[in-house]
């Protein structure tokens, strides 16, 4: 699951996957394969990892990346390619080494409301109105 929610960082990038489940190790030796474990194969074949076995009690972090969490990044998954370019309005910085790689600086934009509200002070006939409704002058229709 967590593969193909980050799957956009994955492409082209060799990494490795710590699993606690130490049979899926060995499915790509496996020759007889249900259709459901061949899907999953053929969609794994598309990312260059290494798999490892790390016991579930020491993996920690896997619950964190694989299942959805309530924090303000879960609500940039990306669904397909096209809302990669509206992840760049959020003006994410992005900083890595060579172990940890972090994704920070969410900067908030005014929103539509905000917006409008500004744009309509630049609008000459709605100010002639608004300053005629602030004199207790009634509007001819």
């Amino acid at each position: 699951f967590a593969l193909k929610i980050w799957r956009y960082y994955f492409y082209g990038v060799k990494f490795e996957i710590y699993s606690d489940h130490k049979s899926l190790k060995y499915l790509f030796t496996q020759r007889d394969l249900n259709l459901r474990r061949r899907r999953w194969i053929e969609y794994m074949e598309d990312y260059d990892f290494e798999l490892q076995y790390h016991p579930g009690k020491a993996n920690v972090v896997a619950d964190a990346l694989s299942k959805k969490s309530h924090s303000v990044f879960a609500s940039l998954i990306l669904e397909d390619w096209k809302n990669s370019v509206t992840i760049s309005n959020y003006n994410l910085k992005y900083s890595e080494n060579e172990k940890t790689a972090c994704i920070s600086n969410i900067v908030a934009t005014p929103s539509l409301l905000q917006i409008e509200q500004q744009s309509q002070w630049q609008d000459q006939e709605l100010r002639a109105v608004w300053n005629l409704l602030q004199n207790g002058k009634q509007l001819d229709s």
